[in-house]
């Protein structure tokens, strides 16, 4: 069999991203979802991402030009997308969410800060004091929130975008079958909490993981 130089290799290689991505951040679901999860997994690891704190509104448009729409449908989940998102710190998965309405209405809850303990949209953020604040006792404050989006901002993010393609209920399955495997592939480096591993499910195709 003969072997592909390194030039024909970083070709194929770009070949393949251009298919997978058309956008900077951003993953078709019908580009991956005949791949096996650990395949489909590699390809959000490789893929190119974008930095949350650099992110603008028309980056996050997968459907039109943002600038051409009336206020009053900026808020429609065809023009951002949504599905599952994986933020990345130094090249490694760190937190898997979903956006069950669009991702921009998620990533925008990211940034919103509320002292009530049991409010789930400050998860990324008390998730990232605890591992990158040395000191951190636990209390939430707006100084603490204030430094923790600092490093958030800091870290890339990925988009599978599934509107139209997968169910909303088959969202919140896509996540956590992202969210384990890359726990699977790289154990104690994700935020997320009730982690498995998931070794036995690695090599089937996500459509089938999704059925």
């Amino acid at each position: 069999m003969a072997l592909l130089c390194k030039n024909e290799f970083i070709t194929l290689s770009l070949n393949v991203l251009n298919k997978i991505s058309s956008m900077l951040g951003l993953i078709d679901y019908k580009t991956i979802e005949k791949m096996q999860l650990q395949t489909a997994l590699n390809q959000m690891i490789i893929a190119p991402k974008i930095r949350f704190g650099l992110m603008k509104m028309e980056d996050l448009a997968v459907n039109g030009d943002i600038n051409s729409q009336l206020f009053y449908n900026l808020n429609r989940d065809e023009l951002y997308g949504k599905g599952v998102y994986v933020f990345f710190d130094e090249g490694k998965p760190i937190y898997v969410g979903k956006a069950k309405r669009h991702f921009l209405h998620r990533f925008q809850s990211h940034l919103s800060y509320d002292p009530r303990p049991g409010w789930a949209w400050n998860e990324l953020l008390k998730k990232t004091a605890e591992k990158k604040l040395i000191g951190y006792d636990g209390n939430f404050s707006e100084e603490i929130y204030s430094k923790a989006i600092d490093i958030a901002f800091g870290y890339e993010v990925i988009r599978i975008n599934t509107l139209n393609q997968l169910p909303e209920e088959k969202i919140t399955r896509l996540e956590r079958f992202v969210m384990n495997g890359f726990n699977t592939l790289y154990p104690d480096t994700l935020l997320n909490g009730s982690l498995k591993n998931i070794s036995l499910w690695m090599q089937k195709p996500l459509n089938v993981l999704m059925q």
